[in-house]
């Protein structure tokens, strides 16, 4: 790739990142994300508080209270954010460029912060003897790390398919709710994981209690098993499964940024190359023009000829 074509898509992409980062819409998306991840928090980390009996929390009203809390915020939000309510969703829209870099990141922020204030929310709220671990993502009955990676990162793969899935515009199979499906994939994703790793899925809903309560042991499970089950479960999707998926487009995702070198090829100014093609275009329109003032010439003297020859005739 040549300088002024990188120069071209570095200026494309600074600009769109500079139009997204002055767009009223970014902030109402960033309040969107914010008060988003703030009630599925709240909401979905009080179904964990350890009440007195009969009270006493079960994996199927946790992973009820957690889908339906994520459902009710996408069908609220989604026409202004797109209801991701989670890095590692934001994270598969960044990598398959569906938001800029500048929203993604703050998104990310914003996202964080909900999960704060979720999490302190509820901690105000909740009487000393119930907050316990504030329902803080801990690994269960002896998993150890690499499990919990892998549980984590297959569980958020499965959500970030639905997401994909239920936002695919081209598809003409769907016929169901977008924030229903993807309720229910988070509701059954914490049926299956609660027991492995007390079903993290999302980083913001790890964040929030881990800053409110210092919750930190295997933290960084619940960050990076979700983003890179969420990017891979992306691009899968976004250049494979997708109702317009093709070979072509898987290309282009996998060389976009490969450039090839050869050494006897060197690089040639951009400014001096189109002076140069600026010449060759001059020369080339002075070919033509005298060759159009050759054929005109003879054209010219052709009609001389036939004249004097008519003339000859007549005497």
């Amino acid at each position: 790739m040549g300088t002024l074509a990188r120069l071209v898509m570095k200026n494309g992409i600074m600009q769109e990142n500079f139009e997204d980062l002055v767009s009223p819409n970014l902030w109402r998306a960033l309040a969107a994300e914010t008060f988003g991840t703030l009630f599925v928090v709240l909401l979905g980390c009080g179904s964990w508080l350890n009440w007195s009996d009969p009270h006493n929390p079960t994996v199927v009203q946790i992973s009820l209270t957690f889908g339906f809390a994520v459902g009710t915020m996408v069908w609220a939000f989604f026409h202004i954010s797109g209801g991701h309510f989670n890095p590692a969703v934001t994270a598969a829209t960044l990598v398959t460029r569906r938001v800029s870099i500048v929203r993604g990141v703050l998104y990310m922020i914003a996202q964080c912060l909900g999960g704060i204030l979720g999490a302190g929310i509820l901690y105000g709220l909740t009487p000393t003897s119930m907050r316990g671990t504030l329902g803080s993502t801990v690994l269960k009955n002896g998993v150890t790390a690499p499990q919990g990676f892998g549980v984590e990162l297959i569980i958020t793969f499965v959500l970030v398919i639905a997401v994909f899935a239920s936002n695919d515009g081209v598809r003409k199979d769907l016929r169901g709710s977008a924030p229903l499906t993807i309720g229910l994939a988070v509701a059954v994703c914490h049926l299956f994981a609660i027991p492995f790793t007390s079903s993290g899925l999302n980083p913001a809903r790890s964040f929030g209690p881990a800053v409110i309560v210092g919750g930190w042991a295997d933290h960084w499970i619940y960050w990076v098993g979700p983003i890179v089950g969420g990017v891979v479960a992306g691009l899968l999707y976004e250049y494979v499964f997708s109702a317009g998926a093709t070979v072509a487009q898987a290309k282009k995702c996998l060389l976009r940024h490969k450039q090839s070198y050869t050494p006897a090829q060197t690089e040639v100014d951009p400014i001096i190359e189109a002076e140069e093609g600026a010449k060759t275009e001059l020369v080339e329109m002075n070919d033509t023009q005298n060759t159009q003032n050759s054929i005109e010439e003879k054209d010219e003297k052709i009609e001389e000829k036939v004249k004097l020859t008519e003339e000859n005739e007549k005497e």
